[in-house]
C-alpha cells in the first residue's frame, strides 16, 4: 500500500511538472522583490501555480491544496508564508514591502561580493580543526557529520544577517528571520540532536568574534 502510495504520488508529480509551468517565485525569498508592483505580479504567478497545483492532484483523487499540504510540510510552509506576505492587510506584508528594497540590494551584494561565503568557509574550517582535536575518535562519517551539516548553513545565515543589521536595520533583520522560521531553514540540514552543540559552537565562535549569533532563536524554534 505505501509503495503504490508512492508511486501514484510520483505520478501526479509528473503531471503538476508538465503542465504546471509557472513555479513559485522565489523571488519572494531568496533576492525580495524591490517594488509594490513587483509583489503584486509575483504574487499572481504564485496563485497560479497553487491553483494549477491542486487542479493536477485532483486528477489523482487529492481532493483539495489542504490535504497536499499535509502530505509534504515545506510545501505547506511555503504555499502558508507567501500567502500571509501576499495578503495585503497582514503585518508580515507590511515588513516584507517597507524593507524589501534594501534587502535586495544587499542580497545582490552579498552574491557578488562572496563575503559570506569566505567567512562561513573560515569560520567553518576553525571550528571543525577545534573539534577534531578535542574529539579525534570521530571521524568526519562519525557523530561530528550531522553537527556539520547544520553548522555550515547556520554560520552562512548567521553572516547574512549580520549584513541585514549593519545596512537594512532592525525590522529588515527580525522580518528575514521571521520569514525563515515560517519556511522552516535549517530544519533539514539540522537535526534536532545537533541544534544545541551548533549552538554552542556558535556562541563559542561568538565570543571570540565579538560577533552575535544571530541563528541561536532560528536554530532553537525550528
Amino acid at each position: 500500500l505505501w509503495n503504490g502510495s508512492l508511486a501514484e504520488d510520483e505520478i501526479c508529480w509528473q503531471n503538476f511538472v508538465m503542465f504546471c509551468e509557472d513555479a513559485p517565485s522565489t523571488a519572494l525569498f531568496e533576492t525580495f522583490i524591490s517594488s509594490e508592483e513587483e509583489l503584486k505580479n509575483a504574487c499572481s504567478i504564485f496563485q497560479r501555480f497553487v491553483e494549477c497545483m491542486s487542479n493536477s492532484f485532483k486528477e489523482c483523487g487529492v481532493e483539495s491544496i489542504e490535504v497536499l499540504k499535509q502530505r509534504y510540510p515545506k510545501l505547506r510552509r511555503l504555499i502558508d508564508t507567501t500567502k500571509e506576505i501576499c495578503q495585503q492587510d497582514s503585518e508580515l506584508h507590511r515588513k516584507y514591502v517597507e524593507n524589501s528594497v534594501c534587502l535586495k540590494e544587499l542580497m545582490e551584494d552579498i552574491t557578488n561580493e562572496h563575503h559570506c561565503l569566505h567567512y562561513t568557509i573560515e569560520a567553518f574550517d576553525q571550528i571543525e580543526h577545534a573539534y577534531r582535536n578535542k574529539n579525534p575518535e570521530d571521524d568526519y562519517y562519525g557523530p561530528s557529520y550531522q553537527l556539520y551539516r547544520c553548522l555550515f548553513p547556520s554560520l552562512l545565515l548567521n553572516c547574512v544577517t549580520s549584513k541585514i543589521i549593519d545596512k537594512c536595520g532592525l525590522e529588515a533583520k527580525d522580518t528575514s528571520l521571521e520569514i525563515a522560521v515560517k519556511l522552516g531553514r535549517l530544519e533539514n540540514e539540522c537535526i534536532p540532536s545537533v541544534r544545541n552543540d551548533t549552538v554552542e559552537q556558535l556562541e563559542i565562535l561568538a565570543s571570540i568574534s565579538e560577533k552575535e549569533n544571530y541563528v541561536k532563536e532560528l536554530l532553537q524554534r525550528s
